[in-house]
């Protein structure tokens, strides 16, 4: 009767190890450490990226418009036009990094869209002009013009998201 239980626990034994020889199966995405990435290489992939939102880099719109077209684009894996998919950044790689960084990606996107909106209006407004930000903003106008309050380009926001996102990641 040991003899028995022996022979088993050893064909238990036997096929466990064999299972843990077996590659498990590959996930769908791959996540890389996007610590590893240059600032630089960070600021660019997240620009191209940002920039598939489709819109016009050059019209206003408001800045709940732009959080959301941001969000989206930011949410979709970043597909690198060279197929090189060793370097690509997903969604899964940015939620790692924010949380690591104790904050979230709406956070991040949110300081700096507040910051693309104080920026496009200091350019519209006069030398010495205080100018006050709040955000999120209580009412945003649907009809943005030219250095309106709560309006932004997407060049503008792109221009502080993808730095200040690279910067998050690059500090944790």
């Amino acid at each position: 009767m040991t003899d028995r239980f022996l022979k088993l626990g050893a064909v238990v034994f036997l096929a466990g190890a064999g299972l843990a020889l077996v590659p498990a199966p590959v996930r769908a995405q791959a996540t890389h450490d996007l610590d590893t990435y240059s600032y630089e290489a960070l600021v660019r992939d997240l620009t191209d990226e940002l920039e598939t939102a489709g819109l016009d880099l050059d019209t206003e719109y408001s800045l709940d418009e732009l959080k959301s077209a941001i969000m989206d684009a930011l949410s979709q894996d970043f597909v690198d036009p060279a197929g090189d998919d060793e370097s690509a950044i997903t969604a899964a790689d940015l939620e790692a990094e924010m949380a690591e960084a104790h904050t979230t990606l709406g956070q991040v996107v949110d300081a700096a869209l507040a910051r693309a909106d104080e920026l496009s209006i200091r350019r519209g407004s006069a030398a010495g002009t205080m100018v006050q930000i709040k955000w999120p903003l209580d009412s945003v106008s649907s009809e943005c013009g030219r250095n309106e309050r709560g309006c932004a380009t997407p060049r503008a926001a792109y221009g502080q998201v993808a730095p200040a996102t690279a910067r998050t990641i690059k500090q944790h």
